[in-house]
């Protein structure tokens, strides 16, 4: 069987005043130095495998399962993929869930979650997906 591989990428930059998380301090985002972005890498053989990297200062199960719950819609086991973050100090909070797991208790550094977010940031994976 031939392999297919596909690439795509799509802007994640916050908006200006967007809190940001990273250097032991929550602040405003008061402009953009350089861009945000998500990247997604697809092989396609007997199985699709998807690699996911965002420019996050991480991915916690909870937003992981969020990722792999979309793209199991397009038939993608969760098994199959594997997503990363670059760790940019310079990225939104609100994407950890502050309330259990190993970020409990630390939205000083990471914001409380924001469910708004974190779905768009879904759908931005998906459309790069799609």
């Amino acid at each position: 069987m031939t392999s297919k591989i596909g690439y795509a990428f799509g802007n994640i930059d916050c908006e200006l005043g967007t809190q940001l998380a990273g250097f032991n301090a929550i602040r405003p985002c008061n402009g953009i130095h350089r861009s945000l972005f998500a990247r997604l890498l697809l092989i396609r053989n007997t199985s699709d495998y998807c690699f996911i990297q965002m420019d996050t200062i991480c991915i916690d199960d909870d937003f992981f399962d969020q990722i792999s719950d979309r793209l199991a819609k397009h038939g993608i086991s969760k098994a199959n993929i594997i997503a990363s973050a670059t760790h940019t100090h310079s990225g939104p909070i609100g994407l950890k869930n502050t309330d259990s797991g190993i970020f409990k208790g630390l939205n000083g550094l990471f914001g409380t979650y924001d469910a708004k977010l974190a779905n768009h940031y879904v759908d931005v994976i998906e459309e790069l997906y799609l």
